[in-house]
């Protein structure tokens, strides 16, 4: 009944955040995917599951460098506190994958019992959830994607496990103008090929 009542806040707060309900002027376009929940009883008395590593594991080796402990450093405000009672906090970051841009949201929820003996052997409970989109260029304010991608890059570079090579925002920014131009080709050719007529020529 408790992994229940964790999972159903987890879905509430992930349709929050693809709707955009947060009215925070974030960029809320895009594609979902992939997304993942994680649910950790903490049992008295034994030692509790290495959610930390959990988390590691889902962004490990798909992201440039530095998101790792970005994440964990979010992570441990909520899912290190032991006091009495519930925590909650929620992440997002701009990432460049694969020749996509993506928004990675994050959010994390534990709730410490005020006794033991609210649950039999069960002392807490955590929740996280973390969501993976790929941003819609062509439905984005260019303003607050170029905001965005500097935000990011300057945490990366600024990350305990920064990169080697510091993450250029404007390098960034390019790359994601020329993506959008190619998109925005790619989806002429398309509206010519479905009218029926030749390809159009992009005019440059």
């Amino acid at each position: 009944m408790l992994e229940t009542m964790i999972n159903q806040r987890l879905e509430n707060e992930m349709n929050s955040i693809l709707n955009g309900e947060r009215n925070d002027q974030e960029i809320d376009t895009g594609t979902v995917v992939s997304f993942n929940k994680l649910v950790y009883m903490k049992l008295i008395e034994k030692e509790g599951a290495h959610l930390k590593d959990a988390i590691s594991e889902i962004f490990s080796g798909e992201f440039i460098a530095g998101l790792e402990s970005i994440v964990k450093l979010g992570a441990d405000t909520v899912l290190g506190n032991s006091a009495m009672g519930e925590y909650e906090t929620t992440d997002m970051f701009i990432v460049w994958n694969e020749n996509a841009l993506l928004r990675c949201d994050a959010y994390y929820y534990r709730w410490n019992f005020v006794s033991h003996s609210v649950i039999d052997k069960i002392e807490g409970v955590t929740g996280v959830l973390l969501i993976k989109r790929v941003i819609d260029l062509t439905k984005t304010d260019p303003q607050v994607l170029t905001w965005a991608i500097t935000n990011m890059a300057d945490r990366l570079n600024k990350s305990q496990d920064k990169p080697e090579k510091p993450v250029d925002p404007n390098k960034l920014i390019n790359d994601a103008l020329e993506v959008l131009e190619n998109v925005i080709k790619f989806q002429a050719k398309i509206k010519s090929l479905e009218a029926g007529g030749t390809p159009e020529k992009p005019s440059d």
